[in-house]
């Protein structure tokens, strides 16, 4: 059984989860609870095994981009140059951001949103244009 966002979960239920890591319920299920950090740690001392994602490091980002780039070398090279000059480069720790960062470098064609509220803003345009194209398609 997977129980996803613990920490975004009603608060009336966490009896319920308490009861559930402790194998009061169901005590031959094997349960994954997925959490943020601090508000999994309540209920940390009742549980069999812990894993942490820790995101990507500059290194892991860096090699990312260059695979996801690998047909643009260059294209790779001056992303990861950017990178290093704009406030962007916090955003690379989160894995799926090195993804969206490439997508948007290849559909801008080498332009880079300046914040992160640039980042959001191309990602809502990058959707309704994907969005207007397969409206096109099917109509």
């Amino acid at each position: 059984m997977v129980l996803d966002a613990l920490d975004e979960a009603d608060p009336e239920n966490v009896k319920l989860f308490r009861e559930l890591i402790q194998r009061e319920l169901l005590p031959g299920c094997f349960i994954v609870f997925t959490s943020r950090h601090e508000a999994g740690s309540n209920i940390r001392p009742y549980t069999d095994t812990l894993f942490e994602i820790i995101g990507f490091t500059r290194t892991y980002a860096k090699c990312f981009i260059g695979k996801y780039l690998q047909q643009s070398e260059d294209l790779a090279k001056t992303l990861i140059a950017k990178l290093r000059f704009k406030n962007l480069k916090e955003l690379t720790r989160n894995p799926l951001n090195p993804l969206l960062l490439c997508v948007f470098f290849e559909d801008l064609n080498g332009v880079l949103p300046n914040s992160r509220t640039e980042l959001y803003i191309e990602i809502v345009r990058f959707v309704l244009r994907r969005s207007e194209k397969k409206k096109w398609l099917v109509n």
